[in-house]
């Protein structure tokens, strides 16, 4: 009898999938996600600072960088590194969430994406392309998180996804263009200020970014436990298994207990001897006198 093909579907049941969790890490991210927002925000003020102090220090289109002029960019550069180490706390974060979710379509056949599970980790890493890849790649994430589809349903990405992927990427591109000023050198006051616009619409859009993933992420690790939970309903995955009624087999037989002692009935006790006369202390007299044979 010919084999029957299996559905259209993605994956093919050739080997299990497990379900991994996203809550924990979502719950980390949304503890750094707010304070890169805010760092993100802190920045606008600091950069229009240092457009005051360039442009009090310029000289037409020059400005002689003095220490003046330096601290205002150093406060700059200090708010954008520390922008930048929160940063990497969260794509550590956010990139292992990213592939478990992706690890997770393969459970809910909703979609068959674009990317496997690895470009959740090698997409942020290929230069031009990751300015691409991992949008898309989170396009198919949220689509395909949730429950099975119904007959005729097809499963939509969200709008939210599309929103927050345009605003971190210009949150990244023009978030870190901290001036680097050095001292007593010249510079050009009109290339200033475009990098200092950049500057605060990219951190602008960092902070708008933040409030966006946060929703982006709490939608999509919702949608899959939603999933699992209808997959469960469905086929018990996940499901405690009931006890049977058989004990488990042991991997040994059993030993057998080596038989009992044989009991012997116990001996009867020893007579005790006699107890003397009780005629007061007696002691022992001399021998007899041995008689003699009278001689013939």
């Amino acid at each position: 009898m010919a084999a029957m093909p299996y559905p259209a579907v993605y994956p093919t049941p050739s080997a299990p999938v497990q379900f991994r969790s996203l809550r924990g890490l979502a719950i980390a991210i949304y503890v750094l996600l707010p304070i890169a927002g805010l760092l993100a925000l802190a920045m606008i003020p600091v950069a229009f600072h240092a457009r005051s102090v360039v442009h009090d220090h310029a000289s037409g289109n020059t400005v002689l960088v003095t220490q003046s002029v330096k601290d205002a960019g150093d406060a700059v550069g200090g708010v954008a590194g520390f922008n930048i180490l929160v940063g990497l706390a969260i794509a550590v974060l956010f990139i292992i969430w990213m592939w478990r979710a992706a690890s997770n379509l393969a459970l809910f056949g909703r979609v068959r994406p674009k990317f496997g599970p690895g470009f959740a980790i090698g997409g942020w890493f290929i230069p031009f392309a990751n300015f691409i890849i991992p949008g898309m790649q989170m396009f198919d994430i949220d689509k395909g998180s949730g429950p099975r589809l119904r007959s005729g349903e097809r499963a939509h990405g969200s709008g939210l996804v599309v929103c927050w992927w345009i605003v971190f990427v210009l949150g990244r591109m023009f978030g870190m263009l901290a001036p680097q000023f050095e001292l007593y050198h010249l510079y050009d006051v009109d290339g200033f200020d475009v990098l200092n616009v950049l500057l605060i619409i990219g951190s602008a859009a960092t902070a708008v970014a933040s409030v966006a993933a946060i929703l982006v992420i709490r939608k999509i690790t919702t949608a899959q436990e939603e999933g699992l939970a209808d997959l469960g309903r469905a086929t018990g995955f996940g499901a405690p298994q009931p006890p049977t009624s058989q004990p488990p087999v042991a991997p040994y037989p059993p030993v057998a207990a080596s038989p009992p002692a044989p009991q012997f009935p116990a001996a009867p006790p020893a007579p005790a001897p006699p107890a003397p006369p009780a005629t007061g202390t007696q002691w022992p007299g001399p021998p007899p006198p041995v008689a003699e044979s009278d001689p013939e």
